[in-house]
């Protein structure tokens, strides 16, 4: 039997299409909310406590408690079919975590083999940016991205439907900078990194570099405005610069973006 990480990502798709039930539970998700909460309302003040201020307090934490389940059930019967489908999609279009990523890839690569991730996010409720750039045995760069147009709900959709995924094409000049960084960063390890003390603002990332060889993951949480357009003596600041440049326009990845093509056009 075929292994899902072998199939496919169209067929995958194919698979986890919901039904016209599926659909229906999904699109009656909001109304019955809020029909719901109308009926709670009714009782409460009719049966329950009929005094105002009590009555109050009790619509309102229905009014939140009743959207949260409704949320949470419809969520739960779009999914009970194969939560292992669900989630392989989910890695594949870049929404899982970073230490879900560390923990998959660290059972999967092979000595000399070298998976990096970046994970950034507009907050609060902006797109989301994810990248995966591989590393083979043989030197060889592949590197895929994909964005979230907006905050992702599984209320109504199934969050990998909102995603676009595209894959990068690098020059040779950028995968030896690239390559370089790795090497460098790897070598440093897991160095504390002094963040300024500035206003932080709501571009929050993180980078994980994940070894075939089983050594401890290199990983790096930064603020995306606190990065600087000259080079910095360290690699892993240069190589989230390099991620933020090729993986979204944050607005300030601008200025990062020409000092990284700068950089790479004179390289050795």
């Amino acid at each position: 039997m075929k292994r899902l990480t072998d199939i496919p990502t169209a067929e995958l798709l194919q698979r986890a299409e919901r039904n016209a039930f599926e659909k229906g539970i999904a699109g009656a998700g909001f109304p019955l909310s809020l029909t719901l909460i109308l009926v709670s309302w009714f009782l409460i003040f009719r049966y329950l406590v009929p005094s105002t201020i009590p009555g109050l307090l009790l619509c309102l934490l229905a009014s939140i408690l009743i959207p949260l389940i409704i949320c949470w059930l419809t969520k739960f019967l779009s999914e009970w079919r194969d939560h292992s489908l669900i989630n392989e999609l989910n890695r594949r279009f870049g929404l899982w975590s970073i230490p879900q990523y560390i923990k998959y890839y660290r059972d999967q690569l092979q000595p000399g083999e070298i998976q990096c991730i970046f994970r950034a996010q507009a907050l609060p409720g902006g797109c989301r940016y994810w990248a995966r750039l591989t590393l083979d045995h043989e030197g060889n760069l592949l590197l895929k991205q994909s964005r979230s147009p907006r905050s992702i709900s599984a209320f109504s959709t199934p969050a990998w439907s909102e995603v676009t995924t595209t894959e990068v094409t690098l020059t040779s000049e950028q995968k030896t900078s690239i390559q370089t960084l790795i090497h460098e960063a790897t070598a440093q390890g897991n160095q504390k990194i002094q963040m300024e003390n500035r206003i932080k603002d709501g571009f929050p990332a993180a980078l994980a570099i994940i070894l075939g060889d089983g050594s401890e993951p290199i990983t790096i949480y930064y603020y995306l405005s606190l990065l600087e357009a000259s080079s910095s003596e360290n690699p892993r600041l240069e190589l989230l610069k390099i991620f933020a440049f090729l993986t979204g326009d944050f607005g300030c990845t601008r200025r990062l973006g020409s000092e990284f093509n700068a950089n790479s056009a004179n390289s050795p």
